[in-house]
């Protein structure tokens, strides 16, 4: 008999999850598996319970947010864990789940878990001691998509992106950073940085399939200089809504396993959309296939 453990958050999604638990519950017993329920009360709630109880069971399944998924990454890695992962994404963001094309009708969803005949593995990124799963940033704009109302992305999309960042980058500072990575050096006063292993950002479809591969041991970087004037800004929040980043003078964009980042004063980081630290001096590494998650 398989011991599972379900760790989830009741009030992702404005608490979606109390009505799909039974399914849930009912799916694994189908199944003749010992469920472990845990339902997360406090931030760090979910990476706390794993680290303690998560190697006395034979799988874990978490449900929840980006944020939730972050937690959840976090206490695997540090307790080393090794088997396939469930995910049933409950957040209103949920980037990497888009990312990953995991099967969004939960019936479905719970049958591939049983099965667990598909997988995606996926590289893990790691800013300073944090890690993360598909974006660690900085910058005003990192937490635009996340202070924006759903429901305002919904109807508006990527409007209410370039609507809320020209508000934010007027308000910010320049963030002078010298950035060391695999093929090179670079020094410049930035507005907004990218470390990502994702296709959305912030429920932005930042790259195309084609440019992104989970599990290549990359990052795909886009560093955004500071605008100097209301029409560089305008000129490049379009660049940035049409994915030019290759073609223009108002970003770096590139490929690389791992960074060196130092600025003159302490920079605030976002992880998978969460707090991340401030530092004026980090290192950023890609942990290529580090886990395998049900989709």
């Amino acid at each position: 008999m398989k011991k599972i453990l379900f760790v989830y958050n009741p009030v992702a999604g404005k608490g979606m999850i109390k009505n799909k638990l039974s399914k849930i519950i009912e799916a694994f017993s189908a199944n003749d598996h010992a469920l472990v329920t845990y339902a997360t009360k406090a931030e760090n709630d979910a990476y706390d319970h794993i680290v303690q109880y998560g190697s006395n069971f034979d799988q874990i399944i978490c449900s929840g947010g980006d944020g939730t998924l972050n937690e959840v990454i976090n206490a695997c890695m540090k307790i080393d864990y090794k088997q396939n992962l469930g995910y049933i994404p409950t957040g209103t963001v949920n980037d990497f789940s888009k990312s990953i094309q995991m099967e969004t009708d939960l019936d479905k969803l719970l049958d591939n878990f049983n099965s667990e005949t598909k997988i995606q593995t996926i590289d893990v990124g790691k800013l300073d001691q944090r890690y993360f799963v598909y974006v660690a940033a900085f910058g005003s704009i990192s937490e635009v998509s996340y202070s924006t109302p759903q429901n305002t992305k919904n109807t508006i999309g990527k409007v209410a992106y370039v609507l809320e960042g020209i508000k934010k980058v007027t308000r910010q500072d320049k963030i002078h950073m010298r950035i060391a990575y695999d093929d090179g050096v670079i020094e410049d006063d930035f507005c907004l940085g990218l470390i990502t292993n994702s296709l959305f950002v912030g429920g932005i479809n930042f790259f195309s399939e084609d440019e992104v591969s989970l599990d290549d041991g990359y990052f795909e970087c886009i560093f955004i200089k500071y605008p100097k004037g209301p029409i560089t800004l305008n000129q490049t929040l379009f660049d940035i809504t049409t994915r030019n980043f290759e073609h223009t003078d108002k970003m770096y964009a590139f490929k690389t396993k791992k960074l060196h980042i130092t600025s003159r004063k302490k920079v605030k980081w976002t992880v998978d959309g969460e707090y991340g630290g401030t530092y004026k001096d980090v290192e950023v590494t890609n942990y290529q296939k580090a886990m395998t998650i049900l989709k």
